[in-house]
């Protein structure tokens, strides 16, 4: 308790001790830029002591020793004799700076430190903005070489594939043989996917400007849920749509939402081969908008939800990473964003978000 109020007080002291360092005559600042102890005896020392000093101390018989380092001052210790009462004497004086080199050593080794932590934060976050940089170029150039293979692989596939698909689809339905008939259903079926895919290859390298102005969102939704609505009755699928009554307007290219939420809804009609429940619905807040497609299809079991956005990527049950990459391409040009999350019971959820202020 002694040793508190102790400590209180010197604090007081310190506290008052505040001096400009362009006060070249005070003791403390002389003694910093000497780099010399000052031993004060009865308030007399071969410097000019001031009275406040002695005042704030309530000390006349005291010494000054600096605390530097090569390159720097640090500050000043003040010792007196308030408790042995006895002289101060020069060997004191020594060895009070053998300690004041000791502290000066520490506080210089402590900033060090401080300051090499500092810098390996830096390098940390410099070399984070060096990776990210760098994985942002390879991607860059990875999806440029994409561009341009995918460019030549359209149009070198599109009308090869087309005719195939259209004769086959024809050769089925003159065909009586059954055997016959399901070799041409596989590759009707087979070929429509090729030419989904190369139109997603051609959506996606395709540069052009949006037009926009503004449209009713989910008005375009519950049109894009109604494409595919013989499918879900094929395929025994519950279709729920719990959007607002109220549509809301945005600043977006129609046609380009369109086909966002087109791939979205085909990837979980396609994941419910066997049947199951599609649900689109809507989250409407002051400053953004959801809109979420659930199903309760395979999903992604055997896949990597953070892959699935890689134009290479298939699982198979969830459409293609092309069709997502294009999907992510239309929202970042609309300055939303969206998400692809595993049920907990069964299937997937994707999340749509607008933000309002567009």
């Amino acid at each position: 308790e002694d040793l508190k109020e102790a400590n209180g007080v010197v604090n007081e002291i310190v506290q008052t001790l505040e001096i400009p360092a362009s006060r070249n005559d005070h003791p403390l600042i002389h003694a910093c830029q000497t780099r010399r102890s000052i031993l004060v005896d009865k308030g007399t020392a071969d410097v000019y002591i001031p009275a406040e000093l002695i005042a704030a101390l309530n000390q006349d018989s005291f010494v000054i020793v600096p605390l530097f380092s090569p390159g720097r001052s640090l500050g000043v210790i003040i010792a007196d004799n308030f408790i042995t009462g006895q002289a101060i004497e020069e060997s004191d004086v020594r060895a009070l700076e053998m300690f004041g080199a000791q502290a000066s050593l520490a506080i210089e080794h402590s900033r060090l430190y401080h300051d090499m932590q500092e810098k390996i934060e830096e390098l940390e976050q410099i070399t984070e903005e060096l990776e990210k940089s760098r994985d942002q170029l390879l991607e860059s150039e990875r999806f440029t070489v994409l561009g341009q293979m995918s460019a030549q692989l359209v149009h070198a596939l599109r009308n090869p594939i087309t005719s195939i698909g259209g004769t086959a689809r024809l050769l089925g339905k003159r065909v009586s043989e059954q055997k016959n008939r399901r070799f041409l259903k596989v590759l009707t079926k087979e070929s429509a996917k090729v030419e989904s895919t190369l139109n997603d290859l051609f959506n996606f390298v395709s540069d052009t400007n949006l037009q926009k102005n503004e449209q009713p969102l989910f008005a375009i939704v519950k049109r894009a849920g109604m494409v595919f609505y013989s499918a879900m009755k094929k395929q025994d699928i519950i279709y729920r749509v719990m959007l607002p009554e109220e549509d809301l307007l945005f600043e977006i290219d129609g046609d380009k939402i369109h086909q966002a939420f087109l791939h979205l809804i085909r990837n979980s009609i396609e994941s419910m081969d066997a049947g199951g429940v599609l649900t689109i619905g809507a989250d409407v807040r002051e400053d953004e908008v959801s809109v979420s497609i659930r199903d309760t299809g395979s999903g992604m079991v055997n896949g990597d939800l953070s892959r699935a956005r890689d134009p290479f990527y298939t699982t198979k049950t969830y459409g293609t990473g092309m069709g997502l990459t294009l999907v992510e391409q239309i929202l970042k040009q609309h300055n939303a964003r969206f998400s692809l999350t595993a049920n907990e019971d069964q299937g997937m959820t994707a999340q749509v978000i607008f933000p309002r202020d567009q």
